[in-house]
């Protein structure tokens, strides 16, 4: 019997609770502060138990946690992971997480590879599926004797058009500090074989339009940095190589006005118990908020019409609505407010699109090859994020467990060992993408 801890049941944690708790052989230990959501997954489930802690003041018991477990699943923030990590060096454990490999994680490899353990990252959606999908295809092209000139990846989780009802045409799927803090980073890509990078600041200037197979057409904007996946997929000589950010047209237009107004910046505290909405934009703006409606556009550089204006409106920054936590910072006050208004609700949908676009050259010729994931979830029973995140993160988590993987150190899914039969699993799971190919000559 393998025993698998399972560190923090949130948004994505039914599936891949549910995944393993029917996989034979295992044993199953969900914990976190609040256990209500975790008992009711694991209600009459004799393969599995929840243990209510606080990582933030548990620590004794968090070690013991691990010390009786085979395999670590960190569900946590990513800044909580390398924590985690050194419990797992230090009683010789196995750690999955969906995250991408901070440099902190990084620095645990040497250590975990002279252990023989697996600390196996980056397998949600994206970062997850995206990189075994993609290397599948690449696998097999350069297995043909092709040469990838182009990749570019793009991934967003968004509402199903009917619930895309909202003037974001977008709801939280995830975790919103996890948008913010991605709207925050910069991004690099590959153009013509040239580095290019987009400061933050200019993260949603630097904007195109995207096709997608039997969809239509979404906006992308840059992910955090291309260049690192060069080497990580193999594909050295790449002369354009962009991973990308799906969202509905118009969404790029207001971040860039959130961004410019300071809404995401790093700052100090705030005491919010007795600020309005418009009082907290005036004190960033300097704008009397009596003259807001009148003085922001001209502020900001905007027409007085300005669709990203509207949405602003919408949120509430031009009302006496209170600000609805004690306190925090600019990044929790504008959380707060998301949540507020871009939750999902009663028999909505959302909808996941990874969308994959090569161009090969084979000699004689080049290819042109799509892949495309078009994912729905189920209205009040599972999101398509929670579904593609947590049964990626259970099938390699019951992977390693069972010892199926065994390169070890601090590993992400782009070796065939590690992402085909994660592949393998996910398609008997309903998980499938549709490719299409055209040949042309140079």
């Amino acid at each position: 019997m393998k025993k698998i801890l399972v560190i923090g049941v949130g948004l994505i944690s039914e599936p891949l609770i549910n995944y393993l708790l029917n996989s034979e052989g295992i044993f199953l230990t969900a914990v976190d502060k609040t256990t209500k959501k975790a008992e009711q997954l694991l209600a009459n489930s004799a393969n599995g138990k929840v243990v209510k802690l606080d990582f933030a003041c548990e620590k004794e018991k968090l070690n013991l946690l691990v010390s009786q477990n085979d395999l670590v699943v960190s569900l946590l923030p990513p800044p909580f992971h390398p924590e985690i990590a050194k419990l797992c060096l230090k009683h010789n454990k196995n750690l999955v997480t969906c995250s991408y490999v901070s440099d902190a994680m990084q620095t645990f490899d040497a250590e975990a590879k002279q252990k023989g353990l697996v600390f196996l990252n980056e397998v949600g959606l994206d970062p997850g599926i995206d990189h075994i999908s993609a290397m599948k295809i690449i696998k097999k092209l350069q297995a043909k004797g092709g040469k990838i000139l182009d990749f570019y990846s793009y991934c967003g989780g968004i509402p199903a058009p009917k619930s895309a009802l909202n003037p974001f045409c977008y709801k939280f799927s995830w975790s919103p500090r996890g948008v913010v803090s991605a709207a925050s980073s910069n991004g690099t890509f590959l153009k013509n074989g040239v580095a290019e990078t987009v400061e933050n600041k200019e993260l949603f200037t630097k904007t195109s339009l995207v096709e997608i197979p039997n969809f239509g057409c979404l906006e992308t904007y840059i992910n955090r940095s291309s260049l690192p996946y060069i080497e990580k997929y193999g594909i050295e000589g790449v002369q354009n190589l962009y991973r990308g950010t799906l969202r509905y047209v118009g969404w790029s237009e207001t971040w860039n006005t959130i961004v410019n107004l300071g809404l995401i910046s790093e700052s100090e505290v705030f005491d919010c118990s007795k600020l309005t909405k418009t009082d907290y934009l005036a004190s960033l703006t300097k704008i009397p908020k009596n003259e807001l409606r009148e003085k922001l556009p001209k502020f900001l550089g905007y027409p007085i019409f300005s669709d990203a204006l509207k949405r602003l409106e919408w949120l509430g920054f031009f009302s006496e609505e209170p600000i609805q936590i004690p306190e925090g910072n600019r990044i929790d006050v504008f959380t707060s407010v998301l949540l507020e208004k871009l939750s999902y609700k009663e028999n909505e949908e959302d909808l996941t699109v990874l969308y994959h676009k090569f161009v090969v050259d084979f000699g004689t010729y080049r290819e042109k090859i799509t892949s495309t994931l078009i994912d729905y979830g189920v209205p009040d029973k599972v999101s398509s994020m929670a579904k593609l995140v947590g049964l990626t993160a259970g099938i390699s988590a019951k992977l390693v467990a069972c010892e199926k993987i065994k390169t070890f150190g601090v590993q992400i899914p782009v070796l065939p060992e590690i992402y085909e039969p994660i592949l393998a699993e996910l398609e008997k799971n309903g998980v499938c993408f549709e490719e299409q190919s055209v040949i042309f000559n140079d």
